[in-house]
């Protein structure tokens, strides 16, 4: 596809050559020598794709881009230069750029970037679709209205697109928290968290600039992925004002199957076949009694002494009913009772498992906390918790993601007085979790207990690397101060 491009170079060999290898690619191309002229050019014509020196008379390639940016431009920007430092490469893409080359440059690899670039403006600027049809349905997916067989069929916006995430603040949840703390739920087992579902975001960093990072379409992403430096950085590197996520059709049908079985190991056999099955759970939700009984209405099961698995299927009629009834079958071999929910009353089910201790009758002294393992020491992470706690008198309540290795706990204590065993507590379940080669974090807890037991652990091999990108970012140390893991 023709496209047009602006290059902006005081070098006129450079010019020239780049010039001819664009046009022999078949691309109209215009230039410019200086930064105010590549402004006036950019801003008096439509172009897909900017080539910027950074060394320019009059004004410097990185507040042209800048300056470009401001007024709106949204077509792809190539910083073309011999500034190679890494600070000078981060501020160009701080200030709107998409992609940065160095001179000298390979000219196979300035195309390669150039074709990248282009493929991604061309699809931004695709006419949606917004009327189908197809049989005896139509849909406007701008109106969000649909027919079959000419009646109307009801759906609301939320029912035309899914964004899988289950965070367990629920409609409490904010985007922007979400992102910033790369929330996730149950459903991570199937669509992942939320750094594989953004595809773009605005910024806002502590000095008051704002940013651009991806795109509004999948294959965006041409240099740097300035989107995951964001994404559970715990707004300590700036505010997200902005996301663009990915979308699922929503399924056209749902059903839960919920196994009760005598004891944990039986619990995790089931787990096991399930993992070794065939069968595509959204979700695998493992329930100590105590988690269970926070929960059992919303299964339609009774509390008592038993362990608990929860699967969630999501797709067609057909392919739900097969899984559930295959899924109650391994629930069965591994002598555990099993019933099923279908479509709102499995949504219900899911919304309350998200995160089941909310609803929890907060004690005089309570811990929340994340441990996260290897997928094989979950099951032996939820024996420490409950063995440990229940050593000290302290009541413990676990739910774990069963084939994702995160288990969440609460560990709860009648008294302020036994802030030292909840302490040595969560001292030994750390200890366990880095031999295991994971790590516990704090979610809710007292100030006094905090003092005595580091939220985050200790800082690992990376830290430095985060330290140095905080600096870079925050110098004045504006944003989330001491937030963070090492006090970042």
């Amino acid at each position: 596809m023709k496209s047009r491009i602006l290059l902006v170079e005081d070098e006129s060999s450079v010019a020239l050559v780049v010039s001819d290898l664009l046009r022999a690619e078949g691309h109209s191309v215009e230039t410019a020598s200086d930064g105010k002229s590549g402004l006036r050019q950019a801003m008096e014509a439509k172009f897909d794709l900017l080539i910027l020196d950074v060394m320019l008379p009059g004004l410097n390639g990185f507040d042209l881009c800048h300056a470009i940016r401001e007024r709106g431009f949204d077509g792809a920007i190539l910083m073309l230069t011999a500034k190679g430092q890494i600070l000078d490469r981060v501020h160009g893409l701080r200030t709107g750029a998409d992609d940065y080359l160095l001179k000298p440059f390979d000219p196979d690899e300035l195309l390669a970037r150039v074709a990248a670039l282009l493929r991604r403006v061309h699809k931004e600027q695709l006419t949606p679709v917004l009327h189908f049809q197809f049989g005896n349905v139509t849909a406007d997916f701008h109106r969000l209205v649909f027919t079959k067989g000419g009646l109307p069929v009801s759906l609301a916006a939320k029912e035309a697109e899914l964004l899988p995430f289950d965070p367990p603040g629920g409609d409490g949840t904010t985007l922007g928290g979400l992102v910033a703390a790369d929330q996730s739920g149950p459903s991570r087992l199937l669509y992942g968290t939320a750094r594989d579902w953004v595809l773009g975001m605005r910024v806002v960093l502590p000095d008051g600039e704002r940013v651009h990072c991806g795109g509004r379409v999948i294959k965006n992403v041409s240099g740097y992925d300035m989107n995951k430096l964001f994404i559970r950085s715990f707004g300590s590197l700036g505010i997200i004002t902005e996301v663009t996520f990915k979308l699922l059709p929503t399924p056209l049908a749902r059903a839960s199957v919920v196994g009760l079985f005598k004891d944990l190991a039986a619990a995790v056999a089931a787990v096991e076949a399930l993992k070794r099955s065939f069968l595509l759970p959204e979700a695998l939700e493992l329930l100590d009694p105590a988690a269970l009984a926070l929960v059992a209405p919303a299964l339609g099961v009774e509390a008592g002494a038993s362990f608990a698995l929860a699967a969630a299927y999501a797709g067609s009629q057909s392919t739900v009913d097969r899984q559930v009834r295959d899924t109650e079958a391994f629930i069965a071999a591994q002598g555990g009772t099993a019933g099923n929910l279908r479509d709102d009353a499995s949504v219900r089910a899911w919304e309350a498992l998200a995160d089941p201790f909310r609803g929890q009758a907060k004690a005089p002294l309570r811990v929340r906390f994340r441990i996260n393992t290897p997928i094989g020491s979950t099951p032996a992470m939820i024996e420490a918790v409950r063995s440990l706690a229940a050593a000290r008198g302290l009541s413990p309540a676990c739910a774990a993601h069963a084939a994702s290795g995160v288990l969440r706990a609460v560990i709860q204590a009648p008294d302020a007085t036994a802030l030292s065993a909840l302490a040595e507590v969560l001292e030994e379940l750390r200890l366990n979790a880095t031999a295991a080669k994971g790590s516990l974090v704090l979610e809710e807890a007292a100030p006094e207990l905090k003092a005595r037991v580091e939220a985050w652990g200790a800082p690992g091999s990376s830290f430095a690397v985060m330290k140095r990108i905080k600096e870079q970012f925050d110098p004045n140390r504006i944003c989330s101060p001491g937030r963070f893991l090492g006090g970042i």
